[in-house]
């Protein structure tokens, strides 16, 4: 351990063969879809119609090429012991020692999924006329399904990792030392020499039959809505719109034995070991639970449109309102609503606009119900022994989530398509959002840090040393955090034709300024960050998008630029100077170095109509080939950041698309 440095930020080594090296950057995917809408018009103005919409798709990945198996026991008696070790524990009088490896040995782990779905609508829209207003309006029933299976080969079981590396020279064969172990099938295998396994030990290890999930998810939506002009005021027509909607959904998911426990029954391909615990966790990842949940929701809502002014000498000023109550069969009854203005300036092209809005997020199935989610997590550090080994994260649901409640207040400035300039618009719009009651969770590294730092509610949530399986933390959902964020939103656009150039141009351009984005976890001892300018999340101080296009009848052009700023790896760092650091603390620990990077992405494509619904494309995302900025400390072994960075490289599309 070296004097003054925060665990975590000083562990030397060789970290060539860390576990996440060589994670899929990309997905296999393939994608089937239906789609089909009939309709019948009853007259004139009413049709009634059934929708129907199939889909299925398919993806496979490989998360994690190996597995770290940190602090392994090794008895020196091994026969698979090297001689010159067995010769050194004879010279410390020691009969075992411990030995990491991430088993570069066994096959990468391949997870595949299957999701498939199915949407039916029934439904009638059309108009009618009462008390002297035409009234237009919509009302539909929906079915919904989704089943999704994720599969995962080549997952090793650890107990029984365990016991293969334990093994013993028996009649004059390498056998595994645990009788019990043997008698269930246990093939010994040799992990100092990272020798490749028998296909006998590898189908103990990594059993054909991995971890597993089959899961429904269903829903149903009854709903109606009328829009239309009752009255009109000095302004102008009044506008209104009203309806109501009952929604109840539903899942219910099936996991394996090894993964879920003995609730699970137990088959001919997941047959019980008396080697593994009745309790589920057995894999090394994936160890997916059974879980089921439902709820139902009703919610009603009017709004109203009201032209306040209209004059040459003012302008039009416009008045919007909406309101919202929606009753949750789990948490009760909540209210949205929004109050905004628009003013149409007497100045050419000029609107200004406002908007003052309270929005909720109802915690979804997942949130409530959904079932223990087990993560392991290498390179973890234990802040107590100051090293670092593998834990399991098991994160889980709360069926006593409440919504989330977000004030929302905008003001902007807009230029539309004044005459001086036709074509060309401008807005500029700032904005302030307040969120509590997040919903939100601890990360395991943030409890087990609360607690060394003397905050002793979290200590009870994870065990290093357990009797039996690998060291875990729980972490549960909570209405925790409060989260305060503000900034700038700018849009502009110019579209305009050039004399003797046929075709038209358009030039757009998009930014966005996260001006602070500042996230208070609600939890005794723990400071609020702003995150505003780190890069290695999704907040970055400035982001930008260009496009630049040029299009005729048949052939069409275009070229996209996206930038963010520079920006660090983390705002709660206190990068040291030279002859200057402060003592490092679990909420400001000190780093050397704390800049990354922004970046400049350039894509091209271009397409070209032959006629007859044919049409030939091609794109360059990544034109430059510009490198992600590493983004140290993921623990995935990609150290970089995927929701800004591009990691695949300069990546060509090439395709035809056939309309009729």
């Amino acid at each position: 351990t070296v004097s003054g440095c925060y665990i975590g930020f000083c562990v030397g080594g060789d970290t060539s063969a860390n576990v996440g090296i060589g994670a899929t950057l990309q997905s296999a995917i393939n994608r089937q879809n239906f789609y089909n809408r009939t309709s019948y018009e009853l007259d004139d103005n009413n049709e009634i119609y059934f929708t129907i919409n199939l889909a299925k798709v398919g993806t496979h990945n490989q998360p994690n090429p190996g597995t770290t198996q940190a602090g392994l026991t090794i008895q020196c008696s091994n026969p698979y012991v090297p001689k010159i070790i067995s010769d050194a524990c004879v010279t410390n009088n020691i009969t075992s020692f411990k030995l990491g490896t991430v088993t570069p040995f066994l096959p990468n782990i391949r997870v595949n999924t299957e999701r498939t779905q199915e949407r039916f609508v029934l439904g009638a829209n059309g108009k009618f006329n009462m008390f002297n207003t035409d009234w237009t309006y919509n009302a539909y029933y929906q079915h919904g399904k989704e089943t999704s299976d994720i599969k995962v080969r080549n997952l090793l079981l650890k107990a029984r990792f365990t016991a293969a590396i334990n093994a013993v020279t028996l009649n004059g064969a390498i056998v595994c030392a645990d009788p019990v172990a043997r008698a269930n099938g246990c093939q010994p295998i040799n992990v100092i020499g990272n020798q490749t396994p028998t296909a006998a030990a590898l189908a103990y290890l990594q059993p054909p039959a991995g971890a597993f999930q089959h899961t429904v998810q269903t829903q149903d939506v009854a709903s109606f809505s009328v829009s239309g002009e009752p009255f009109s005021l000095w302004a102008g027509p009044v506008s209104v719109a009203f309806g109501a909607e009952y929604r109840r959904e539903a899942y219910k998911a099936v996991a394996d034995p090894y993964g879920n426990g003995s609730s699970s029954p137990y088959t001919a391909e997941y047959p019980a070991d008396p080697l593994l615990s009745t309790g589920g966790g057995n894999f090394y990842a994936g160890n997916y639970r059974n879980g089921r949940g439902s709820y139902h929701v009703s919610e009603a809502f009017l709004e109203f449109n009201i032209p306040l002014v209209k004059n040459d000498s003012v302008g039009e000023v416009n008045l919007n309102t909406a309101g919202r109550t929606t009753n949750y069969s789990t948490s009760g009854r909540v209210e949205a609503w929004k109050v905004g203005l628009t003013w149409d300036t007497p100045f050419d092209g000029i609107r200004v606009r406002t908007v003052q809005s309270q929005d909720v997020r109802a915690p979804n199935l997942n949130d409530l119900f959904g079932p223990i989610v087990s993560t392991n997590l290498p390179n973890f550090t234990n802040p107590f022994t100051k090293t670092t080994l593998t834990v399991s994260q098991n994160q889980g649901s709360n069926p006593n989530l409440k919504p989330e409640i977000a004030k929302n207040l905008s003001f902007g400035v807009v230029l539309v398509n004044p005459q001086w300039l036709p074509g060309f618009s401008v807005s500029v719009d700032w904005y302030n959002i307040v969120l509590n009651g997040g919903i939100s969770s601890l990360g395991a590294q943030q409890i087990v840090n609360f607690c060394y730092s003397g905050l002793s509610q979290f200590c009870g949530a994870f065990n290093f040393t357990p009797a039996a399986g690998t060291p875990y933390v729980n972490a549960q959902v909570f209405n925790l955090s409060s989260i305060k964020t503000s900034g700038f939103d700018i849009e502009s656009s110019y579209r305009f034709e050039l004399p003797n150039v046929p075709g038209r141009f358009t030039v757009r351009g998009l930014a966005t300024n996260t001006h602070k984005f500042v996230t208070n976890p609600g939890i005794p001892g723990a400071i609020a960050t702003d995150t505003a300018g780190q890069n290695s999340g999704a907040t970055p101080d400035w982001k930008f998008l260009a496009i630049q296009s040029w299009e005729n009848d048949k052939f069409a052009l275009s070229v996209q630029e996206r930038w963010f700023s520079d920006g660090t790896f983390g705002n709660q760092y206190i990068e040291c100077k030279a002859g200057s650091c402060p003592v490092s603390t679990v909420n400001r620990p000190t780093i050397d170095y704390n800049q990354m990077s922004g970046a400049t992405y350039v894509d091209v494509s271009a397409s070209y109509k032959f006629g007859n619904g044919v049409q030939a494309y091609f794109k360059v995302d990544n034109l430059l080939n510009r490198d992600p900025t590493p983004s140290p400390q993921t623990n995935t072994g990609l150290d970089a950041n995927p929701a800004l960075y591009d990691l695949l490289g300069r990546f060509y599309h090439v395709g035809v698309r056939y309309a009729f």
